[in-house]
This record gives C-alpha cells, structure tokens and sequence, in this order.
C-alpha cells in the first residue's frame, strides 16, 4: 500500500498510527509512503492533537469544495456498486455451501433452498439494473476530470485560456506536492 486516505478522523493515536502505517508494511524498511487525511474545519483541533502527539506536521492543502461534488458522486456509485456486488458474492456463497453440503450428505437439495432473484430479499432484478447502471455512469465520470465551473453563462477564448492557465498550474501545484510528499514521508513500520 502506497497511499492511506483517512476519510474520518481516527479516534486515538493508536488507530492513526495502525492505519497510516499500511503504506509501509510488506515493503521494507525504506518504505515510502503517504498519509493524507481529509479534514472539515471542525475536525482540525482532534486531528492536531493525534498529530502532535506522534510529532509528525502534515502539509495542508486546501480543497475547494465544488471538487467534492464530483468526487462525492463518484463515491456513491462506486459504494452501490460495491453494497452489490458483496451481496451476490455472499449469496453466490451460501448457494455453493447449500449445493455443497446437500451432495455430501447424499440428499436432494430443495430449490427454494437457494437464493436466487426470485426469492432473494437482499438483492433483486431492479437492483441489478441499477448496479448496471451505476457501474456505466461510473465509468463515464472516471474518464472525465473533476473540474469546477468558474466562468459566467458564456465561455470566451479569453476565459477558455485563462481556466486553461489555471488548470495546468494548480496541476503542476498537485505535481510538485505529490512529489515533495514521496520524497519526505517516510514512514516507520509500527505494529
């Protein structure tokens, strides 16, 4: 693991350290890796404490907020996906158990024994479509930038070449950064 991102604020130090130190493990001792935490402003006081108390300083970064949106949709789709797609595999598993088990006991398997779509209270045929459809739509936004919209009702080439400008300096901004991160977090192997 490379990357950690901690979505919530961990609650002791003890989770923090566990979770941040993944990037490290399993690749040696001269492991690098990074350890982003995304932190509304209420968060910021509990999160400088865990920091603090571990002696490490995290560079801030400023977010806009409008680049949430887009990730947020993301996130969801990618979520119901995910609810989907372990809800077949654990009926896919309980069926291969049943069939399994019926076979070694020498008995003949009732069918209303197994889940399928019929009578499967967990996942069902508008489920599916929808999991089908939110796996398109996903695939959709990932090939699309998350980007905000800062110019008025009509895009000028003089806007159209300043967002241009803008775009590819907070990118090399992410670049420089990225790279400043790899080269100074290193991170020791906790257990």
């Amino acid at each position: 693991v490379s990357s950690v991102v901690h979505y919530d604020i961990a609650r002791s130090v003890d989770t923090f350290v566990h979770r941040s130190g993944r990037t490290a493990r399993g690749v040696g001792p001269n492991a690098v890796g990074s350890s982003i935490s995304l932190i509304a402003p209420a968060e910021d006081k509990a999160h400088s404490k865990i920091l603090e108390s571990i002696g490490v300083r995290f560079e801030t970064l400023r977010i806009d907020g409008r680049l949430l949106a887009g990730a947020q949709e993301r996130a969801n789709l990618a979520s119901k996906i995910l609810q989907f797609d372990q809800d077949e595999r654990k009926k896919q598993s309980n069926n291969q158990w049943f069939i399994k088990n019926a076979q070694e006991a020498g008995i003949e398997l009732d069918e209303d024994m197994l889940d399928t779509d019929a009578n499967d209270h967990k996942t069902s045929p508008a489920q599916k479509v929808e999991a089908t459809r939110a796996r398109k739509r996903l695939a959709v936004l990932l090939g699309q930038p998350i980007v905000t919209q800062r110019f008025k009702k009509f895009l000028t080439k003089e806007t159209l070449a300043k967002e241009q400008a803008e775009l590819k300096q907070q990118q090399q901004q992410i670049e420089q950064r990225s790279a400043r991160l790899s080269a100074g977090s290193r991170l020791r192997r906790y257990r």
